[in-house]
């Protein structure tokens, strides 16, 4: 009775594997490159062009800066020669000295605020980098995933990226199954017509 019960037991189990296998959706791969779709993206240049427009107003700020802390130390070097003059007054000398110091001052106030503004620069644009890129990819992500889904996929790979110990995650991938140019032509099909080229004279 028991060897019978055990058996009737191993037949249900299997029977339960058998539903839960057939009940589960055919395994289809597809593949895309997204290294290249963030690369060839039309919304990646014009982002890069406002990035680089942004680095550029810093970089003209910041060197904007140095100069006024140039003219601070021409200025101070001018009150420390005359604060050693021998053709002022000790009185006048004195007043020199006093402004030098003042002027000294300045100038560490505004080396500060120079490397302070710079760092908060720097950091400010990194985090707009990032959060650009995060923007794309996820643009690009939603049509990769709807297109393969069109295609019937049930699972999505990417064929650019790299494992932690510098192996692609994707070691081998039928072409047929990458749909990287079916993706790059729906995200650029919004894309602004090019400028038009001027005739050579």
């Amino acid at each position: 009775m028991n060897n019978m019960f055990r058996k009737f037991t191993a037949f249900a189990a299997l029977v339960g594997l058998c539903s839960i296998a057939a009940a589960q959706p055919a395994l289809k791969v597809a593949t895309v490159d997204m290294s290249r779709l963030l690369k060839d993206y039309y919304k990646s240049a014009e982002a890069n062009t406002k990035l680089q427009e942004a680095g550029k107003k810093a970089e003209d700020q910041i060197q904007q800066m140095n100069n006024q802390g140039k003219e601070l130390v021409e200025q101070y070097k001018a009150l420390d020669e005359e604060s050693k003059s021998l053709l002022k007054s000790q009185e006048a000398r004195d007043k020199a000295t006093e402004d030098a110091k003042s002027k000294l001052e300045e100038i560490q106030r505004k080396d500060a605020e120079v490397k302070s503004f710079a760092a908060n620069t720097q950091r400010a644009l990194q985090q707009r980098i990032a959060n650009t890129m995060q923007l794309l990819l996820e643009e690009i992500q939603k049509v990769a995933v709807d297109i393969a889904k069109k295609h019937g996929a049930t699972m999505l790979l990417d064929s650019s990226g790299v494992s932690q110990l510098g192996i692609p995650s994707l070691l081998y991938g039928d072409s047929s199954y990458d749909i990287t140019d079916e993706v790059l032509a729906e995200i650029n099909k919004d894309a602004p017509p090019p400028p038009p080229v001027e005739a050579k004279k």
